[in-house]
């Protein structure tokens, strides 16, 4: 699937997971795979760019949604360069994914590191058609 400027959605990703593991990057993909369910994915780690910054690198051009798109400090130093992408087709086909910075005094272990931890929740919206018994 060709995103605005001719780049393929997913970027070099999206080959990579498609050739290592046969796993599409969109829900057209999934379609074309003829997978029952859509494929979603998530990357998560130390971008060395704040939210904003990956905006203006352009992911959302290559199918990434930023979760934490303020500048959240996640470092000692207060840098923002600790975040979560979510593909684009994972936040609009009704998963809810929510990112924040677990705070300094609920981190004991945060000596080990120089970041504090970033915490992905992800809530799937129930679907009509399923009942819970």
């Amino acid at each position: 699937m060709e995103g605005r400027g001719g780049k393929k959605k997913g970027g070099r990703y999206a080959g990579a997971v498609r050739a290592a593991h046969g796993l599409p990057f969109t829900r057209a993909g999934a379609r074309d795979a003829r997978r029952p369910t859509p494929c979603v994915h998530f990357l998560g780690g130390d971008f060395n760019a704040s939210g904003p910054a990956l905006g203006a690198l352009g992911v959302a051009r290559h199918g990434w949604d930023v979760l934490l798109p303020r500048d959240a400090p996640t470092s000692k130093a207060g840098h923002a360069y600790d975040n979560w992408l979510a593909s684009a087709d994972a936040v609009r086909g009704g998963l809810r994914a929510t990112a924040r910075v677990v705070p300094r005094d609920a981190a004991p272990f945060f000596d080990a590191s120089d970041h504090l931890p970033v915490e992905l929740e992800l809530v799937c919206a129930q679907r009509a058609d399923v009942r819970e018994d």
